[in-house]
Protein backbone atom coordinates (compact mmCIF):
# COMPACT_ATOMS: atom_id res chain seq x y z
CA UNK A 1 0.00 0.00 0.00
CA UNK A 2 0.93 3.67 -0.47
CA UNK A 3 0.78 6.18 1.39
CA UNK A 4 -0.34 8.66 -0.99
CA UNK A 5 -3.61 6.20 -1.08
CA UNK A 6 -4.71 7.60 2.19
CA UNK A 7 -5.60 10.85 3.88
CA UNK A 8 -2.83 11.92 6.09
CA UNK A 9 -4.92 13.87 8.43
CA UNK A 10 -7.37 11.37 9.91
CA UNK A 11 -7.64 7.99 8.15
CA UNK A 12 -5.15 5.60 8.34
CA UNK A 13 -5.40 2.07 6.78
CA UNK A 14 -6.19 -1.27 8.77
CA UNK A 15 -3.63 -2.50 7.60
CA UNK A 16 -1.10 0.24 8.43
CA UNK A 17 -2.44 0.61 11.84
CA UNK A 18 -2.09 -3.05 12.50
CA UNK A 19 1.86 -2.52 11.08
CA UNK A 20 2.35 -0.23 13.29
CA UNK A 21 0.74 -2.37 16.79
CA UNK A 22 3.03 -4.61 15.66
CA UNK A 23 6.19 -2.46 15.02
CA UNK A 24 5.46 -0.77 18.70
CA UNK A 25 4.90 -4.63 20.64
CA UNK A 26 8.33 -5.40 18.78
CA UNK A 27 10.46 -2.28 19.64
CA UNK A 28 8.99 -2.66 23.57
CA UNK A 29 11.32 -5.73 23.85
CA UNK A 30 14.46 -3.76 22.17
CA UNK A 31 14.77 -1.01 24.93
CA UNK A 32 15.90 1.49 22.37
CA UNK A 33 17.10 4.52 23.44
CA UNK A 34 18.90 7.41 21.40
CA UNK A 35 18.89 8.28 17.67
CA UNK A 36 16.78 6.17 14.92
CA UNK A 37 17.12 6.25 11.48
CA UNK A 38 13.78 5.57 9.04
CA UNK A 39 14.68 4.51 5.41
CA UNK A 40 11.24 5.15 3.43
CA UNK A 41 9.50 6.70 6.26
CA UNK A 42 6.74 8.05 3.94
CA UNK A 43 5.04 10.56 5.85
CA UNK A 44 6.49 10.45 9.42
CA UNK A 45 3.41 8.70 10.59
CA UNK A 46 5.67 5.80 12.04
CA UNK A 47 8.33 7.93 13.44
CA UNK A 48 5.57 9.99 14.94
CA UNK A 49 3.69 7.50 17.26
CA UNK A 50 7.54 5.76 17.99
CA UNK A 51 8.71 9.26 19.48
CA UNK A 52 4.91 9.36 21.49
CA UNK A 53 5.55 5.46 23.15
CA UNK A 54 9.59 5.80 23.63
CA UNK A 55 10.62 8.46 25.46
CA UNK A 56 14.33 7.54 25.55
CA UNK A 57 14.48 8.26 21.54
CA UNK A 58 16.31 11.45 21.35
CA UNK A 59 16.00 11.99 17.63
CA UNK A 60 14.50 10.46 14.47
CA UNK A 61 15.65 10.82 10.97
CA UNK A 62 13.34 10.24 8.41
CA UNK A 63 14.42 9.78 5.09
CA UNK A 64 12.50 8.83 1.79
CA UNK A 65 12.71 9.31 -2.26
CA UNK A 66 9.53 11.52 -1.52
CA UNK A 67 11.47 14.45 0.47
CA UNK A 68 8.62 17.04 0.26
CA UNK A 69 6.39 14.35 2.15
CA UNK A 70 8.98 14.72 5.06
CA UNK A 71 9.75 18.32 4.88
CA UNK A 72 6.16 19.50 6.38
CA UNK A 73 6.70 16.68 8.93
CA UNK A 74 10.27 17.60 10.14
CA UNK A 75 11.33 21.24 9.28
CA UNK A 76 13.60 21.14 12.13
CA UNK A 77 16.00 18.48 10.88
CA UNK A 78 15.04 18.82 6.94
CA UNK A 79 18.57 17.97 5.38
CA UNK A 80 19.26 17.80 1.81
CA UNK A 81 21.02 14.82 1.03
CA UNK A 82 21.64 11.63 3.28
CA UNK A 83 25.21 13.14 3.38
CA UNK A 84 24.08 15.70 6.00
CA UNK A 85 22.98 13.23 8.43
CA UNK A 86 25.36 12.93 11.33
CA UNK A 87 27.84 9.86 10.63
CA UNK A 88 27.53 8.75 14.44
CA UNK A 89 25.74 5.39 15.42
CA UNK A 90 22.15 5.00 15.59
CA UNK A 91 20.56 2.69 18.48
CA UNK A 92 17.64 1.08 15.47
CA UNK A 93 17.31 1.93 11.77
CA UNK A 94 13.84 1.16 10.02
CA UNK A 95 13.26 0.22 6.45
Amino acid sequence: MDLSETNQTAYRHPWELSRMEILLKELEKLNIRGEVLDIGCGDGYFDKEIIKKFPLITNIWGVDIHAERCVHQGKEHYVNSYNELQKDKKSLILF
